[in-house]
């Protein structure tokens, strides 16, 4: 959605959850042993996937608007591509590389030295590999920016076959699914894989997940009527595939061993289900104004907060706070303090002011 769009509470209150899931769920770190701290994990899951798919559903919604509208085939893409692009790498580079040249700079000397890696300033640090130590909470952000990179190419692409413009778009999403799904599935042939570092942290391994909200841009933007009447049905369904998701995760992340099925059709199971239920949330509406500017809040500082928690607030907490501290109480609130607090400041005086810049360079019409 452009700057000035109109905000959904029910898509802003989805990205509230995934942030606040992944807080939890790294928070961990500072809580005791004994509190089976291995659970907390299922929050940092399942909050990444809610971020995929919603990202899968708000930029593949403009993607769509853009090639539903362009008037004839045969029409020059490129500039709508270009503009694209910029808006998109205005959003989110700009913060990711504020936070790299932290990592590399002012972090290390607070906490600790990291090893140094090149790759994360071309965001390949995690392409086809396990990601490097230097900036672990970064191999999401890689996959978000690998898919905005290929999904306008994939439908460029597909919008040149003799088809329909709708049932084109709907082939080339469908195809982008099925392809990085059998990346995935090619790669687990293989012999031991693990299931975070070498498959669930891998950009050609994860792209299908965001491709699962793309599919249901698709349905809102050609079907939207069907959605209205169907969207009940499709959330107690993404409730029943998520709850079978949850299963597989405990049984093979938790519990274990992890088996190939959980380093496969997890992901996939995972993405469906996650995705059925964003037309329900788009349609919630919250009559209590008090909330609706808690969730605002939450929502449109999550960015800068994912960047924050784990790189500064948490050895934060943990090397200056916690060695003062005989209980966990007072580190953890320092951790959520210092996560909102700075991601408060990051937004108002960097993330949005630089995100307004892309009005210069890029064609209004990608609103």
């Amino acid at each position: 959605m452009g700057a000035r769009a109109a905000r959904n509470f029910g898509l802003d209150l989805v990205r509230a959850l995934a942030i606040l899931m992944v807080l939890l769920a790294h928070g961990r770190a500072l809580l005791p042993v004994h509190w089976e701290r291995q659970w907390f994990a299922i929050g940092g899951f399942f909050g990444v996937e809610l971020f995929f798919v919603l990202s899968g559903l708000l930029v593949g919604g403009i993607l769509l608007r853009l090639y539903a509208e362009q008037p004839a085939r045969g029409t020059r893409t490129w500039p709508l591509i270009r503009g694209f692009w910029i808006r998109r790498w205005f959003r989110t580079l700009p913060n990711y590389f504020l936070f790299l040249l932290l990592n590399i700079s002012l972090f290390q000397w607070l906490f600790g030295p990291h090893a140094y890696d090149w790759r994360y300033f071309l965001l390949l640090q995690n392409l086809a590999w396990p990601s490097p130590p230097m900036m672990p909470e970064a191999w999401s952000l890689a996959v978000e920016e690998w898919f905005y990179l290929s999904l306008p190419l994939i439908f460029a692409a597909f919008l040149l076959l003799p088809l329909p413009r709708p049932r084109a778009l709907l082939l080339a999403a469908l195809v982008y699914i099925a392809l990085f799904t059998l990346f995935r599935f090619g790669w687990v042939l293989e012999p031991g894989p693990r299931w975070g570092p070498d498959v669930r942290r891998v950009t050609a391994f994860r792209l299908d997940a965001i491709g699962y909200g793309v599919l249901i841009a698709y349905l809102l933007h050609f079907y939207p009527d069907r959605v209205a009447r169907w969207r009940a049905a499709m959330a107690w369904a993404g409730l029943a595939v998520t709850a079978a998701a949850l299963y597989l995760y405990i049984d093979g992340v938790i519990l274990g061993p992890t088996e190939a099925i959980h380093r496969t059709w997890l992901f996939s199971i995972t993405g469906a289900g996650l995705a059925l239920l964003l037309p329900w949330f788009a349609g919630l509406r919250c009559p209590w104004p008090r909330v609706s500017a808690a969730v605002l809040f939450v929502s449109t500082t999550s960015y800068a907060m994912y960047l924050t928690h784990l790189a500064f607030a948490i050895p934060l907490a943990r090397d200056y706070v916690a060695p003062h501290f005989a209980g966990w109480i007072g580190p953890y609130a320092v951790y959520l303090a210092a996560t909102l607090i700075v991601s408060a400041l990051v937004y108002r005086y960097f993330e949005h002011p630089v995100t307004e810049l892309r009005e210069r360079f890029a064609s209004k019409r990608l609103c």
